[in-house]
């Protein structure tokens, strides 16, 4: 149970996670490894923070641990900013209590926070603090090094950022080249709206046309910004017509502060009709130098329907081929109010989408995830308006959060909050990879894997042609990957491979590379156990929840006796049955998904071999 707070990458394919427990009234920091496993050297409960904080955000260190800061009031107008840093072993550093260390004194009242860590070992914080009598805030930004000390060469308070003599607030850090930051902030100034100012990690303007906050849109209010890549930054918002309706906006400074030409001075205004009613956008790079925007648009007004629209826009202001004037509408779902859509690009000119559909027809609640191409088309695999990743229909809010993050391999990995299992009183946070099934599924598809104490067996069918050269690469440390062995196809285009240099009680990832550098191609890790010694289990359906195509189900067995895998639906009627004793004794992961497609639904899984007998279910998303 818990609220979901903040998400961060942990730099090696994996995620940190925020969450508030609903009775404890303290935040509590997860980390997630790139295999869906809970990190085992971390509580199962997570980090314990005593505190709860009205606002929070965490960074991965760059060695397995993060940052994690938050902004809390303690009445009477007084605030706190406490700071953690959480190690790779899941305690916390000697220079942070579990209250966390304090960066500002209480007599600022910070409104909004944000952070990102430097590169080299330290982590950027931007707040803005209220002045006495609400005069005006000031935005500062400081540079701490892993114990949240001052960095050498930052001033003691901070550097202040501010463009206008009253308001500067509401802070935004993102990349920018070099080991650069752009923090974007809104102004309440003549020349105000939202700038934009670029930070060396020496504290040192670079671009003197930064320096002093240049305007990267002319409204203030609620925005988000994205970089680049350039050192230049997209950013989108709410632009308001006479009538008055709202509009969304998307506008683009580069890296010198410039416009480049094509770009209104007042934003370029995406949507289209009569009437909208703008709300929960968002925007991301689309890696190829243009950017995605999304936004929630009541253009069917009368019939209180409302979309989430998505445009993709280049560098010049001009609309990628195939997507429409007025945006593509990725929730077509008849009689629901589809909002909340939240991306994240691909890094090759597609996105990522996540969003809410709230049904008028049945009541229920559902989440939909889409991987569209730079064209708005679904990619291979992907279906229009997305694949329900919540098929129960969970109580879902939009006021509940959802995030997405880089998994470092093509593909995103999402957490989102829901009242599935206990209503909106008692929210779960649920967490979920999606992979790039056009790449990765298709050139390479492990067939099966076998483990004993002393060997592990591997077997891939890929699409290439027969006599094909791969790299078999190893892991024992989640994101290090070394060369084991350089291995041929056979005649039937079939990867096999016995590793015999192993360890009992060990754990492993192994993947496919097929050609050099920048244009190598990687199969998906597949993680094996070793076993001390055999025994018989059932681990259960890899990934859970599954789509038909591409459920395994892992599983050991003591020996090499009779034993059978079956499939049931929720009726109790058997739709499929394996005879696995063949197998031995070891570890396996069988594909069930190749020539076995199950509709949309909850099944249970049941292993037997002699007296043992072992269940687990699955849900089937597609």
């Amino acid at each position: 149970m818990g609220q979901l707070r903040a998400m961060s990458s942990d730099a090696s394919n994996g995620a940190f996670i925020v969450r508030e427990d609903s009775l404890q009234a303290y935040a509590y920091v997860h980390h997630v490894l790139a295999d869906g496993r809970m990190d085992p050297a971390w509580s199962a409960l997570g980090v314990e923070l005593d505190h709860d904080p009205d606002d929070i955000r965490v960074a991965p260190d760059g060695h397995g641990g993060a940052y994690v800061v938050g902004r809390q009031g303690l009445g009477g107008g007084a605030y706190i900013m406490p700071a953690w840093h959480i190690l790779a072993n899941g305690t916390l550093s000697a220079t942070t209590p579990p209250s966390g260390k304090l960066l500002i004194p209480t007599s600022q009242r910070p409104t909004a926070i944000d952070i990102m860590a430097d590169g080299a070992g330290g982590v950027f914080v931007a707040w803005d603090t209220l002045r006495a009598l609400n005069a005006g805030s000031d935005l500062i930004l400081q540079r701490y090094s892993g114990d949240f000390s001052v960095h050498a060469g930052w001033p003691s308070t901070g550097m202040n950022l501010n463009h206008g003599p009253t308001h500067n607030f509401n802070p935004r850090i993102v990349p920018a080249p070099n080991g650069d930051i752009l923090v974007a902030f809104d102004c309440f100034a003549s020349d105000g709206g939202t700038l934009i100012t670029r930070v060396s990690p020496d504290g040192s303007f670079p671009v003197p046309a930064l320096a002093h906050g240049a305007q990267l849109a002319n409204a203030s209010g609620d925005f988000a910004v994205v970089a680049d890549g350039t050192g230049g930054a997209f950013c989108s918002y709410s632009g308001d017509n006479p009538d008055p309706r709202s509009n969304p906006v998307m506008q683009y400074l580069r890296g010198d502060g410039t416009r480049p030409p094509g770009w209104p001075a007042n934003g370029l205004r995406l949507a289209v009709g009569t009437w909208f009613k703008l709300d929960f956008f968002n925007i991301t790079s689309d890696g190829i130098g243009g950017a995605f925007m999304s936004w929630t648009d009541e253009r069917n007004y009368a019939t209180n329907i409302a979309d989430s629209y998505l445009q993709h826009v280049k560098p010049d202001a001009s609309l990628y081929p195939g997507w429409p004037q007025g945006g593509l509408d990725i929730g077509p779902n008849p009689g629901c109010y589809d909002l909340g859509a939240v991306l994240h690009g691909d890094g090759h000119g597609g996105v990522w989408a996540l969003y809410e559909s709230d049904s008028f027809i049945d009541g229920s609640d559902r989440m939909y995830a889409s991987h569209l191409g730079s064209d708005g088309v679904p990619l291979p695999g992907w279906q229009p308006g997305g694949i329900d990743i919540a098929p129960n229909g969970l109580s879902h809010d939009d006021s509940y959060p959802t995030f997405i993050v880089d998994d470092g391999r093509g593909g995103i990995i999402a957490a989102w909050e829901s009242g599935q299992f206990g209503g909106g009183t008692w929210p779960v946070v649920f967490v979920q990879r999606f992979v790039d099934n056009s790449t990765v599924a298709t050139d390479f598809s492990l067939i099966s894997t076998q483990a004993a104490p002393d060997q592990v067996e591997l077997d891939w069918q890929t699409s290439l042609a027969a006599g094909a050269r791969f790299t078999i690469q190893r892991s024992s440390t989640v994101g290090v990957w070394d060369d084991v062995a350089t291995v041929d196809s056979d005649g039937q285009s079939r990867v096999r491979f016995t590793d015999s240099h192993v360890l009992a009680g060990a754990r492993y990832g192994y993947r496919l590379r097929n050609g050099e550098g920048p244009n190598a191609r990687y199969s998906l890790d597949t993680w094996v156990d070793v076993p001390a010694a055999y025994h018989f289990a059932l681990a259960g359906a890899r990934p859970n929840p599954a789509t038909g195509s591409n459920l395994s189900v892992s599983f050991s067995l003591e020996r090499s006796l009779p034993a059978a895998l079956e499939v049931f639906d929720v009726s109790g009627r058997r739709v499929a049955l394996r005879d696995v004793g063949a197998l031995g004794g070891g570890e396996h992961v069988l594909p069930l998904g190749r020539d076995l497609r199950l509709a949309q639904g909850l099944y249970w899984l049941r292993l037997t071999q002699g007296a043992h007998r072992a269940t687990s279910r699955v849900v089937v998303t597609e």
